[in-house]
C-alpha cells in the first residue's frame, strides 16, 4: 500500500515498529499507530490548507 501511494505522488509516511510483525498487538504499539493516524489526519485533512507542503520525512 506504502508503495502504491507513494508512487502515485500520495503523501506517506512509513513507520516500523519493533518487535511487531504484520499485526500490531503490543498496547503501546496501538497507542503509536493511533496517535500516527491522528497525527497524519491533523495535519493534512482536518487543518490542511492551500499552502501546506509535505516535508521530506512525509514522502
Amino acid at each position: 500500500m506504502y508503495e502504491a501511494v507513494r508512487g502515485n505522488g500520495g503523501i506517506t509516511r512509513l513507520v516500523f515498529l519493533p518487535f511487531e510483525a504484520h499485526g500490531y498487538r503490543g498496547k503501546e504499539t496501538i497507542e503509536h499507530v493511533l496517535w500516527e493516524k491522528f497525527t497524519w489526519f491533523d495535519k493534512y485533512v482536518k487543518n490542511a490548507s492551500a499552502g501546506t507542503t509535505p516535508s521530506a520525512n512525509d514522502r
